[in-house]
């Protein structure tokens, strides 16, 4: 293992016992298994697909973004799902931190 290599490593292990990402990660694993929040953002997804598709259909797009804005503000209502998004802002900061001090 090379110099560049062993720094990396020691990055790596200082950024996971950095109380940010271990919340971060905390928190993506507790969303990856609750159902009710899987299932939502699949439904947002769908209805992301299907604006998409009919993009050119007022009527049809316009009932989409009905179906999408509500599946989001439920989703946006959750607190788990509220917490993981403010962490996920937090690991942005963090890591950009990180990369300005490197260049």
């Amino acid at each position: 293992m090379n110099d560049f290599d062993l720094a990396l490593e020691q990055l790596k292990n200082v950024l996971n016992e950095n109380e940010i990402i271990k919340n971060y990660l905390d928190i993506k694993n507790k969303i990856e298994n609750d159902s009710e929040i899987e299932s939502l953002l699949k439904e947002l997804k769908n209805h992301q697909h299907l604006m998409c598709k009919y993009v050119k259909d007022d009527e049809k797009y316009i009932k989409e973004k009905e179906y999408y804005l509500k599946i989001e503000k439920d989703l946006n209502s959750n607190p788990l799902y509220r917490n993981y998004l403010n962490l996920q802002n937090e690991v942005v900061n963090l890591l950009t931190d990180v990369r300005d001090y490197l260049k």
